[in-house]
């Protein structure tokens, strides 16, 4: 029951036990409670804490390291991370951790699984609880007896990373400007990448992305760059993500050649598969707006027309059930659209027959990638 993941069923079988459950049982309920979509973590709470003596379990606490990690993980998956940290405080705690924090004699604890603590942070970031995050990481060697690996790493920075674009929609959204001496999440981004590396963990290209990400978000655009180099050193190839965000960074830091140089650095890897796309030019035109190169920026433009990176044109059936031809505008940032408006005109302007048959269409407004 506990591979097809029935909790009824599997809930049934575990009910008609008689006597105390052993180990294997209450794991494989447990993990039931894990796997099904939603999780029954309230369930999974209940019989952790009824089943606190489980035949054949090491220690006083009597809770198996599988089976705890099977309750965690599905309360973590539903979000309930302060429900999980619960069940590892109780159940968890390494013995060595109790002594030295309260200096009082305790019961010796099962240890959780590295699974189950990533499923946590996970949470927290889904939570946008980064400072959560960040402090099971730091507990996990004193705390926990476990070690981080580089799922662990990876979560916590893309937990920093959310959070600093969090707190850059709500700048943007008071018009309040970041004072430099307050803390920022892309400064404990970087700060988990160099302990990765003082770990000798290896980043991922995601843990990389996110912090590039984070970066983008505070207009670092030096350290993304930095951080790009740091992943070549380490011979891994930057993918789009990472890239467009560092183009993004430069754009929030007006360092427009820069962004230039990134976008041109894709366009050279001709035998890549990395291309570029939309979010790559439209965060290069910003750029070249805000620092006046209208020239250069149309020359981008006309370049992604031809490539078929950009196709503002679409059909739509007007209101009297007529099939038109419209400028589609509303994913565009203003600066693209400015472009795109210009250069309709202009066309129309030098075309040797000046009749224009109906009129012409812009949908306009602004969609969910504008700013």
């Amino acid at each position: 029951h506990g591979e097809e993941a029935s909790f009824k069923a599997a809930k049934m079988a575990f009910d008609s036990i008689i006597g105390p459950c052993d180990e294997p049982c209450l794991s494989a309920i447990l993990r039931v409670c894990s796997l099904t979509t939603p999780t029954h973590w309230k369930e999974a709470v209940l019989l952790t804490h009824s089943s606190d003596v489980v035949w054949g379990a090491r220690g006083p606490g009597m809770i198996p390291t599988r089976a705890l990690s099977y309750a965690v993980i599905a309360c973590a998956k539903s979000d309930q991370w302060k429900e999980a940290l619960n069940l590892i405080d109780l159940y968890g705690i390494d013995l060595k951790y109790r002594r030295a924090a309260a200096n009082l004699e305790s019961r010796q604890r099962g240890l959780v699984s590295i699974t189950a603590i990533n499923s946590v942070i996970r949470a927290c970031s889904r939570d946008l609880r980064p400072d959560v995050a960040v402090q099971i990481l730091n507990d996990m060697q004193t705390k926990y007896n476990i070690s981080p690996n580089e799922t662990t790493y990876r979560l916590a920075i893309i937990a920093c990373n959310h959070a600093e674009h969090r707190e850059r929609r709500q700048r943007r959204n008071t018009s309040d400007a970041s004072n430099p001496l307050e803390f920022q999440w892309w400064e404990c981004s970087l700060s988990l990448l160099r302990r990765m590396r003082e770990d000798e963990i290896r980043p991922s290209v995601q843990a990389y992305s996110s912090a590039v990400s984070s970066l983008e978000a505070a207009g670092q655009w030096q350290r993304a760059i930095g951080v790009l180099q740091s992943m070549r050193e380490d011979g891994e190839i930057p993918n789009l993500y990472c890239l467009n965000a560092a183009i993004a960074a430069c754009e929030k830091g007006g360092a427009w050649v820069e962004a230039l140089e990134l976008y041109e650095s894709i366009r050279s890897q001709r035998k890549s598969t990395i291309r570029t796309n939309f979010i790559t030019v439209n965060s290069l035109l910003i750029a070249l707006e805000k620092a006046g190169q209208v020239e250069l920026a149309e020359s981008i433009y006309q370049e992604a027309m031809r490539d078929k990176i950009i196709s503002p044109w679409v059909r739509r059936y007007d209101n009297d059930g007529t099939l038109r031809r419209m400028m589609d505008l509303h994913k565009f940032s203003a600066p693209m659209a400015k472009i795109a408006v210009r250069g309709y005109l202009e066309s129309l302007l030098t075309r040797k027959k000046k009749v224009i048959r109906g009129d012409t269409i812009f949908i306009v407004g602004k969609g969910k990638g504008s700013e």
